[in-house]
């Protein structure tokens, strides 16, 4: 593994490629740098491109706040450490998010701009999620964390449930490069401090149509953790051309269809 110091956040990153323009992928919830793996292989050929682990989540030092605005610095750090002064960011899930931020903060490092199966709002899941907080009091809380992550089935089955049948099944190396980074010092603690969705209020998503950088809206057809109607939504929102829609994926096209990720993100006009 490697690591940068970014926005003072011991950050583990990984690359592909030795030439081209630069692209730097975040990852969303839950995920890692590892994630974005098969759609990084495909661009490589093309292309220079990073994908480092968001704090709170991989094998990055753990430290909050956890939201968009505290992922967006540790992203401009890295791109400062990898002495990257311009670079397509493409962001999935509440990674979107974290690339908006970066975006309004410093428009001046963004050569495009693609959200894939992320509308990069501060909405959704986040009240859900904080009931379950208030539910699940410790122990218990841990108790059940930690039984989840020992667990291949559940891993399996929260992985099937996302990635759809399109995705290669996971065996037994794959189950563990889900798990491992849930068992490194401080991932629980950090599990629980974090706080609704990673993403901005609706003005300042809006505030991204003004950019003018090339955009792209990436969504999976069947992902039911947005609406049918937000890959439209957001592509207005945002400026972006009609969003393109992955048929048979649902809310992890960059494992399950790789390929067609690829192809959104160079297709971007380059800049």
């Amino acid at each position: 593994m490697r690591f940068v110091s970014a926005d003072g956040i011991r950050t583990r990153y990984s690359s592909w490629g030795v030439n081209g323009p630069p692209i730097v992928l975040v990852h969303g919830a839950a995920e890692s740098s590892d994630t974005w793996a098969p759609v990084a292989e495909r661009l490589a050929a093309r292309y220079r491109v990073y994908a480092f682990d968001v704090s709170g989540w991989g094998y990055s030092e753990r430290r909050g706040p956890f939201d968009a605005e505290h992922g967006a610095a540790q992203l401009i750090g890295v791109m400062d450490a990898l002495r990257l002064p311009r670079a397509t960011l493409v962001g999935h899930s509440s990674g979107a998010g974290i690339v908006a931020a970066a975006a309004l903060r410093a428009p001046g490092r963004v050569g495009g701009l693609v959200f894939v199966d992320g509308d990069a709002l501060d909405t959704g899941a986040g009240a859900g999620a904080d009931d379950v907080r208030k539910i699940v009091r410790n122990p218990y809380r841990t108790t059940l964390l930690r039984l989840g992550i020992r667990s291949d089935w559940v891993i399996r089955k929260i992985y099937g449930s996302q990635c759809g049948p399109a995705c290669p099944r996971l065996d037994r190396a794959g189950v563990d490069r889900w798990r491992r980074p849930f068992q490194v010092a401080g991932a629980e603690s950090a599990l629980w401090r974090m706080e609704g969705v990673v993403g901005l209020p609706e003005r300042r998503v809006g505030e991204l149509a003004r950019l003018n950088v090339p955009k792209s809206v990436v969504f999976g057809a069947d992902d039911d953790v947005f609406s049918r109607s937000a890959p439209y939504d957001t592509a207005r929102l945002i400026g972006a051309p009609a969003p393109t829609i992955v048929p048979d994926a649902r809310h992890l096209p960059i494992v399950s269809h790789p390929d067609r990720v690829a192809t959104a993100i160079t297709a971007l006009p380059p800049r």
